[in-house]
């Protein structure tokens, strides 16, 4: 998923107002307010950093935390989209990554 859509649906939930309204630009005053008060304290924060690049290594994974945590003092979480995706190197000593086509339930 790309970063703008991501922090699109971001900024739709924490100001809770419906994304569509936001993509469409109907928005009312009571809109706006939500909007602008969860921008002031997104942009106040400066902690949120996305990653949109598909097909990373755990390995890689790991080298980007590092340098983002190194840079800026620290990472409080990681998230993963689509974890089925990444990828894994092959080697005859690890043993194949299986994961569910579907969440547990």
């Amino acid at each position: 998923m790309p970063s703008e859509q991501i922090m699109m649906r971001s900024l739709a939930s924490l100001s809770r107002v419906d994304q569509t309204r936001i993509r469409t630009g109907q928005l009312d005053d009571e809109d706006w307010a939500r909007i602008s008060g969860t921008m002031g304290i997104l942009l106040e924060k400066r902690n949120i950093y996305i990653d949109d690049s598909s097909g990373l290594t755990p390995t890689e994974v790991r080298s980007r935390a590092r340098r983002i945590a190194r840079e800026h003092g620290g990472i409080g979480l990681i998230m993963i989209d689509y974890l089925q995706l990444m990828r894994v190197r092959r080697s005859p000593t690890t043993v194949p990554l299986r994961l569910p086509k579907s969440p547990a339930r």
